[in-house]
């Protein structure tokens, strides 16, 4: 007996197929124009896209540089010539539209726009554009080979329901994609590796290879979750949180920065020392996050990272009325909520963070070479114990599985640092190239006594940009000068003794005043 649930179902596969038999001989199969069709933003379109996902893993490797245009050109041509003709994004408008959504920055957008009007032009200019045949259709099935379940799986949506056969055939828009339950090629070997990602760091940061290693391995495993975002997917671990801890200019914030921008992600910078307790006056974490939401309105920003700069400023000992004042320990616990994956409560709504990647960064002065042996680089904290004993909750300190220790810096690593492209002496070489057309030329003797005084003033790079400042001061003067007319080429060179004068008057401004200094010089044998 037919049960009181079933009835319906029987009873409209009946009259379906009556109607269809009775209907003036016109007993084919609809043809794919009449068939449901997914949305254009439906993931069975845009996810397995593998050839997409190369795409714009090669776009983050290529150089954002004008003459480089033509490999930009290259890799999206062969794109385009991998998709079939009737692919819903097989127009360059379309590929364009898609590839800006994918987050790679301002440069790299601009150079997909310039090989996307390239390709145009050189499609327009080409009289021998070959069209693709169009496909040819199947012989559609009489109404004895109708599959009985026709009716009822045409009226549920196309990506809650398999595949038809005729939805594969040769030719039908659905061509060439995979069945729902085919499984995708593994995400690791679709995203960056962390040998990529590593030697990208370390054309760009100098003698921190060992520091570099491991964030690399962490960004890897941080894009292999955002991918599985972008697939529809869960993430398969949680973001691996880390501290990067060592001396003031060896590098941290410079690599972190380098980081953001070969990633292609969204990244929140929060000075740790500015917030303040929720109520009180000043910026809280909910109002930083807030703030950032509306910058990057219309961004994915499932996968984000956040730079907690200054965290060393959080801790502290005892709990003094300074402490009080910082808010240290009760931002600390604020925080935990948001370092668990937990949504964050922005306004009048809560928002997911489903791969949001917390990246602290400080320089733990107070803990200067507690683990150094004598003729090692200076370090600072390198264990959650450390950190701990710097005044940090457990509970918070728990919530970073790596403390990634950078090195304090040598004569000869600073040496290596000034001659990198990041460094403050080739930044001001560009300058002087791009807006005075003059090849500026740093003397050996020179580079040595910058580097020297970076070392000895314990500031790092940073220092290199207040002497070269001051010490170049009279070199804007002369580039202004017209040239000669015989030379065709112009240059300047930067001797040490243009740059001497500048590396004292530094040296003497930021040397440390000994407390006695301030009191008389005949009460001076009374201090202790």
């Amino acid at each position: 007996m037919i049960t009181k649930n079933l009835k319906p179902i029987f009873i409209g596969v009946a009259l379906a197929s009556l109607k269809l038999i009775a209907a003036d001989g016109n007993d084919l199969l609809p043809s794919d124009d009449t068939l449901p069709q997914p949305p254009r933003n439906s993931p069975t379109l845009s996810n397995i896209d593998g050839d997409f996902e190369n795409l714009i893993i090669k776009l983050r490797t290529l150089s954002p540089v004008k003459k480089r245009v033509v490999s930009w050109k290259n890799a999206i041509a062969d794109y385009q010539a991998s998709l079939s003709a009737d692919s819903v994004f097989s127009s360059l408008d379309q590929i364009k539209e898609r590839i800006l959504k994918e987050g790679l920055g301002e440069q790299r957008n601009k150079m997909v726009e310039k090989a996307i009007a390239g390709l145009k032009c050189d499609s327009q200019a080409s009289t021998s554009n070959a069209l693709l045949p169009a496909a040819k259709a199947s012989p559609a099935p009489t109404i004895s080979e109708l599959p009985i379940g026709f009716i009822l799986l045409s009226n549920v949506p196309l990506k809650q329901r398999p595949y038809l056969s005729s939805e594969k055939r040769q030719g039908s828009r659905f061509a060439g994609l995979a069945e729902p339950n085919t499984p995708m090629s593994p995400i690791g070997t679709k995203v960056l590796s962390p040998g990529a990602i590593a030697e990208n760091l370390k054309t760009h940061i100098a003698a921190q290879d060992e520091a570099i290693d491991m964030l690399s391995m962490l960004a890897h495993r941080f894009l292999c979750n955002k991918a599985s975002i972008e697939r529809g997917q869960m993430v398969s671990c949680s973001p691996l949180h880390c501290i990067l801890t060592g001396p003031t200019g060896c590098g941290k914030s410079e690599t972190l920065k380098k980081l953001t921008e070969l990633l292609g992600v969204s990244i929140l910078y929060i000075n740790a020392r500015s917030l303040t307790d929720e109520g009180f006056k000043g910026q809280n974490f909910s109002e930083c996050v807030s703030k950032f939401c509306e910058d990057n309105r219309g961004k994915d920003i499932r996968s984000v990272i956040v730079a907690l700069e200054e965290l060393d400023k959080l801790g502290g000992r005892v709990q003094t009325e300074e402490d009080t004042k910082s808010f240290g320990r009760s931002i600390q616990r604020i925080l935990l909520t948001p370092l668990d994956g937990n949504p964050i409560s922005i306004k009048d709504r809560q928002l997911p963070t489903p791969n949001w990647w917390f990246i602290g960064t400080g320089a733990f002065s107070g803990q200067k070479g507690i683990h150094d042996a004598k003729g090692d680089r200076t370090t600072t904290v390198r264990t959650s114990r450390d950190i701990v004993n710097a005044g940090f909750e457990p509970e918070f300190v728990g919530r970073f599985p790596s403390v990634i220790a950078f090195k304090g810096h040598t004569l000869e690593t600073m040496r290596d640092v000034i001659s990198r492209k990041s460094s403050p002496i080739y930044k001001i070489k560009d300058e002087f190239k791009r807006n005075y057309g003059i090849n500026l030329i740093f003397k050996g003797a020179a580079i040595d006594a910058l580097a020297s005084a970076s070392i000895e003033m314990n500031l790092g790079v940073r220092s290199l940009n207040s002497i070269l400042n001051s010490a170049l001061r009279p070199s804007y003067g002369r580039a202004l000068q017209p040239p000669s007319a015989s030379e065709e080429e112009r240059s300047m060179t930067i001797t040490l003794a243009d740059i001497q004068p500048a590396i004292d008057q530094f040296k003497r401004d930021n040397k440390e005043r000994d407390p006695r200094d301030n009191i008389p010089k005949h009460l001076q044998h009374l201090w202790s």
